[in-house]
């Protein structure tokens, strides 16, 4: 499976590492062992706005942990040429309050991959201002992206119960 992971999703998988005892005692995440059975490959933008944005919210040095290990592990995919967003869809999204350009680099990158997936906690891409809204998949900004762009929102622990 090809997949966007937001920066939200991200953070809550480096708040809560595993730790693994092969050989020696090193920071894991829960999505590490499904990148090496080959379940799962995540996309970045060749820019690094989304690397950076994980760094600067997660810390860098725990991302460049995460990284390293899950290019290792042939897992990261670069995005290439995103391609943008079509414009009605865009005005929508802003009308929607589907503002900001860390999120819009991140559905762009849904667009590229081949399960049209994006991982998210954040409410933006649910219903912004509304987080009780996150995993409803009738949520505006979430029904909006699958019947408009094709690009599924999920939450974090649906998509872990499917790779694992």
């Amino acid at each position: 499976m090809e997949a966007v992971l937001d920066t939200v999703s991200l953070h809550h998988l480096l708040r809560t590492p595993r730790t693994s005892i092969r050989g020696r005692a090193r920071l894991e995440t829960a999505l590490d062992e499904p990148m090496r059975k080959g379940r799962l490959r995540l996309a970045l933008d060749d820019a690094g706005g989304l690397q950076s944005e994980w760094e600067e919210t997660c810390g860098a040095e725990a991302v460049r942990v995460a990284l390293t290990r899950w290019i290792e592990l042939k897992a990261i995919i670069p995005g290439g040429s995103l391609p943008k967003i079509p414009h009605a869809v865009g005005r929508k999204l802003r009308q929607l309050g589907f503002k900001d350009t860390i999120d819009k680099i991140v559905l762009r990158l849904g667009l590229v991959v081949t399960d049209r997936i994006v991982v998210s906690d954040d409410s933006d891409f649910w219903e912004p201002g509304s987080p009780g809204l996150r995993g409803n998949r009738n949520a505006r900004v979430a029904r909006l992206c699958r019947e408009e762009l094709g690009v599924v929102v999920t939450l974090l622990r649906p998509l872990l119960s499917e790779i694992s």
